[in-house]
């Protein structure tokens, strides 16, 4: 067998060389001039099992942070790791929890930059003895500080992304109950202005969705809170939940806006919304459902346009 040596010119080997480390360097050209925006801008959702791993850049050097989400005896535990230092998400001594693991009431978290600084809120909603938990931390200078804590069952965010200061909504929805707070991150303070009490559209129609999901039976009449627009295939999804033989218990859920005008005004929300699945006549291991829904303008209100259904990993 004859062996081919092909020879190369030392013209060509430095050309192919030039070529090389153009490559390397613009690679790290586009890495280095990469901002903490192109990082932090879109949100990200999870829910989280026994453990978790989320990468992200969470105090706004423009490096990508580790996020570790544990669990011992049940209970959850957070912290980061950025730049050889771990730093231990502490909740506030008013709720000294950031719950506890469930397979059929997992935690969520999301990473959303409320306060326009470029470096995202990490925003955790779990469950304690199946009471609701709620916590935000933000990063202030060396450190993530707990700024907010409760036990209401819904978190959401409006003017999320548009040309307006984002408002933070927490609030208890409950057998058809309602109680609101709506706070807006200014500097580093947590600040309460729900005596301005910014509308939060299409609430009605979805707790009446609410309704209609924990409602025994199949469901015989729809309310008048759905698009036109909405598909037959994703409205069956209510008639394919097995309600006769299941029933279904509002947990938690999260809203934003996700879709605006020219102007900022709202012209989409997105909720997903966790529900607790178990048989109605045998004891059998609980499990959770996500809906996501997206409601639109139609007329003078905000109906439901989208339906999408999905088990909770």
């Amino acid at each position: 067998m004859k062996v081919r040596i092909i020879m190369v010119s030392k013209q060509a080997m430095v050309l192919i060389m030039l070529l090389v480390i153009g490559i390397i360097l613009t690679s790290i050209f586009f890495s280095f001039t990469k901002t903490p925006q192109d990082l932090s801008s879109l949100p990200t959702s999870s829910s989280v099992g026994n453990d978790k791993v989320l990468k992200k850049d969470l105090n706004g050097d423009g490096q990508e942070d580790i996020l570790y989400i544990t669990t011992k005896n049940n209970k959850y535990y957070m912290q980061v790791n950025s730049n050889n230092k771990s730093f231990f998400l502490e909740p506030n001594k008013k709720l000294n929890t950031v719950g506890t693991y469930s397979n059929f009431w997992p935690m969520g978290i999301t990473l959303l930059d409320l306060s326009r600084d470029r470096i995202p809120e990490i925003l955790v909603q779990a469950s304690q003895d199946n009471v609701p938990i709620q916590h935000i931390f933000k990063w202030e200078t060396d450190s993530f500080k707990d700024i907010f804590s409760s036990t209401n069952n819904v978190f959401g965010v409006i003017d999320s992304k548009n040309n307006k200061t984002p408002k933070l909504v927490s609030m208890t929805i409950k057998n058809g109950a309602l109680n609101v707070q709506q706070y807006m991150i200014i500097g580093d303070e947590l600040k309460n202005c729900t005596y301005e009490n910014y509308p939060i559209l299409g609430l009605e129609n979805v707790m009446l969705f609410i309704d209609l999901i924990e409602s025994t039976g199949e469901i015989e009449k729809l309310y008048d809170i759905f698009k036109s627009s909405l598909s037959q295939d994703e409205l069956s999804i209510l008639w394919k939940l097995g309600k006769t033989d299941y029933m279904f218990e509002f947990q938690d859920a999260f809203f934003q806006d996700t879709k605006w005008d020219k102007n900022g005004k709202t012209e989409e929300i997105q909720w997903i919304l966790n529900f607790k699945k178990a048989l109605i006549h045998e004891k059998d291991s609980p499990s959770q459902i996500k809906i996501q829904i997206t409601l639109g303008a139609e007329g003078d209100m905000f109906k439901i346009g989208v339906i999408k259904l999905e088990k909770a990993k």
